[in-house]
């Protein structure tokens, strides 16, 4: 057997040895790669942030009575409220001092909340009008008057477009009956106001629903005052 040649050894121990540099020098490389990426990652990160702004800040909508942010990011910052999607937040909101003194409970039972909003809009409106003195507006009369003008809905009954009762061509929808009724339960109580000759219910039905009337063969008129005087007191607080 011959003898190892020593100049053979020195090669494979400088191969090795090379080997071992490049294995190094590729996980250095790598390593490097990663750390210049992430840095990039924080830079880029630091550069899109903003600073959020405070909800007083932001462009808002007025929706009535809340104040809804308008910017999509900050709305779970807003403090929960009631949303006015349902026409029943809307009536109670819109109406806060009235809905205290009517008895809400029974009134829901007879009117849906579209329509107790369509009607207290309009009787609303009415009491505003110039020729009533802003007599109807006195929180002592307002209130009950409501309640004699939702008390009418109910004892006339009347199918759709007659719905308070009112015989007119154009009161043909829920709004302009309500229009109507709400006219005449403000002007007439204005026109009472003057002369206070017995009790204004009464008075009202002489020129709402009279007794005798042409229209009223069997005499059921004569029910009215009873009826409204009825539902009026079931809807009062």
């Amino acid at each position: 057997m011959k003898a190892p040649v020593e100049g053979n050894q020195h090669n494979h121990t400088t191969m090795k040895l090379t080997q071992t540099h490049y294995i190094l020098y590729a996980v250095f490389l790598l390593v490097s790669l990663a750390l210049v990426t992430r840095a990039a990652t924080i830079q880029g990160s630091k550069t899109a942030y903003t600073e959020p702004r405070s909800v007083e800040e932001v462009p808002s909508e007025d929706l009535g009575p809340y104040t809804i942010p308008s910017t999509e990011p900050l709305v779970q910052a807003v403090p929960e409220v009631i949303r006015t999607d349902t026409p029943v937040a809307e009536v109670e909101l819109r109406f806060p001092m009235l809905t205290k003194h009517l008895n809400m409970d029974e009134v829901r039972k007879k009117f849906s909340e579209e329509d107790l909003l369509i009607a207290l809009e309009e009787f609303h409106e009415n009491s505003h009008r110039e020729e009533v003195r802003g007599l109807s507006r006195d929180p002592q009369t307002y209130f009950p008057l409501v309640t004699i003008f939702l008390a009418i809905r109910v004892s006339e009954n009347g199918a759709a477009g007659r719905e308070w009762g009112i015989l007119r061509a154009e009161a043909n929808t829920f709004r302009r009956q309500a229009g109507w009724a709400a006219a005449t339960v403000n002007l007439n109580y204005d026109r009472w106001s003057r002369s206070k000759e017995g009790p204004f219910l009464q008075s009202l039905q002489r020129r709402y629903c009279p007794v005798g009337a042409e229209n009223d063969p069997t005499g059921l008129n004569s029910n009215w005052l009873k009826n409204v005087t009825a539902w009026s007191e079931q809807f009062s607080r």
